[in-house]
């Protein structure tokens, strides 16, 4: 495991190490998820919305296939009623 001393900012942004984002080269994430457990903090890379599906709350129990028909549906609905 590779450490490294980071500063939080005013604005609360943490920098990642640059070694860090030389690992990822040309799949670098544009979005993380951070995860507090106990005192830690932990940043996971994501590639795509769908890959954080599981990790977002909710009562509605539709299929990939739902959801992406749901989506299409609302940006073309939406996008015509503005």
């Amino acid at each position: 495991m590779m450490q490294k001393m980071v500063s939080l900012t005013d604005q609360n942004q943490v920098s990642i190490p640059k070694w860090m984002v030389a690992e990822w080269g040309s799949e670098r994430p544009s979005k993380l998820v951070v995860t507090k457990v106990g005192e830690e903090v932990r940043l996971r890379p994501v590639k795509s919305f769908w890959s954080v599906v599981g990790s977002l709350k909710s009562d509605i129990v539709l299929s990939d296939e739902q959801l992406r028909e749901a989506r299409e549906k609302f940006e073309t609905d939406w996008a015509l009623e503005i």
